[in-house]
């Protein structure tokens, strides 16, 4: 879906060899795809194999598996040390199944059949300004999920992946102990929400989703829980947000909403929260190439109601539901960090 390529060639490199390889970026998702199901980075991890070894580990043709290992190789996945003998690099590190920045399962909803199949009604979506995934499979991306469990399953353990990651990241660019109370807005399976108790002492979480997602979050706030210093709710943001919060989080929350949507789950929080609190915006920055691409898949899923908005759109998002943009922090490698107070 995203592109491993840099945003221009790199010198020597010719433009139109540059736009082709631009042209087949549908290849890269379905290597990464294959590369993730038939579990290559976790065979190489110890040490070099060859075509015969791996082909009879993940009960491949061994011709077939030759051309995506030298594919792999040629977007640096991996190193072909000598003929037919394939190493690790630090991008199939991530994709090990217990590296610690492991996004394998990105890798899967990426390459997924759902996903790859509705890049055909882009064009439907720049033209009409409508989902194209709507048009596809006649319903929500949401709704859709729901009906499958293992589509479901993959993911959240995607979104997971990326939380662990981006948690540590926000942890880094926004100082959270001189709060009291945070309120995880749609915090999923609560590992943001750990990430910031644990290392914060004093401060209290809450979590806020469906019924359906926080269940797997009181396993992973379980010692949280245990010492009273979080509480999980379960509940709709787009109806009420728990009051008394003088932080709420919103993470990867409004980039799916269209502007009347994200707007009332901002007045809620207006409403909801301490006089002297804020609310934190964390979405893909788009003047990232990561942000821009990701942002086209939002398009063709949701329609160009939902974005990844700029800063002067989130700006005016803020102030039509009586926020002011107080803070613009970059959060890389992925996000961006908007910081609000009330008016």
């Amino acid at each position: 879906m995203t592109s491993l390529m840099a945003p221009h060639p790199s010198p020597g490199t010719p433009r139109l060899h540059h736009l082709l390889v631009m042209m087949l970026g549908v290849a890269q998702t379905q290597l990464l795809r294959v590369a993730v199901e038939i579990g290559i980075a976790d065979l190489v991890k110890d040490g070099p194999r060859s075509i015969d070894t791996l082909a009879a580990a993940t009960g491949t043709d061994a011709l077939a598996l030759a051309r995506v290992l030298r594919g792999l190789a040629s977007i640096g996945v991996l190193a072909e040390i000598t003929p037919q003998q394939f190493a690790k690099t630090s991008l199939s590190s991530m994709l090990q199944t217990d590296h610690p920045s492991s996004v394998r399962d990105y890798a899967l909803v990426m390459g997924s059949d759902w996903a790859h199949s509705v890049w055909s009604y882009f064009p439907h979506s720049v033209k009409t300004g409508e989902s194209g995934f709507e048009a596809l499979f006649g319903q929500p991306c949401y709704s859709y999920l729901q009906n499958r469990p293992e589509d479901v399953a993959v993911f959240d353990a995607a979104m997971t992946a990326l939380s662990r990651q981006e948690s540590t990241v926000l942890l880094d660019v926004f100082d959270f102990s001189e709060f009291h109370t945070v309120v995880d807005v749609g915090g999923g399976q609560g590992l943001l929400l750990a990430t910031l108790l644990r290392a914060n002492p004093g401060l209290h979480g809450v979590l806020l989703d469906f019924a359906m997602v926080v269940e797997g979050a009181r396993t992973v706030l379980e010692s949280e829980l245990a010492d009273g210093r979080c509480e999980v709710i379960e509940g709709d943001f787009m109806t009420a947000v728990p009051a008394g919060g003088d932080v709420y989080i919103l993470k990867r929350i409004l980039m799916d909403r269209n502007d009347a949507q994200a707007r009332r789950v901002l007045s809620h929080i207006r409403e909801a929260m301490h006089p002297n609190g804020c609310v934190l915006v964390a979405d893909p920055d788009p003047t990232t190439q990561y942000g821009a691409l990701l942002d086209m898949l939002m398009l063709v899923v949701f329609g160009s109601s939902s974005r990844i908005r700029t800063e002067a759109e989130l700006s005016e998002l803020f102030a039509s539901a009586d926020f002011i943009l107080t803070r613009t922090v970059s959060a890389p490698p992925t996000l961006r960090l908007f910081e609000g107070v009330a008016v």
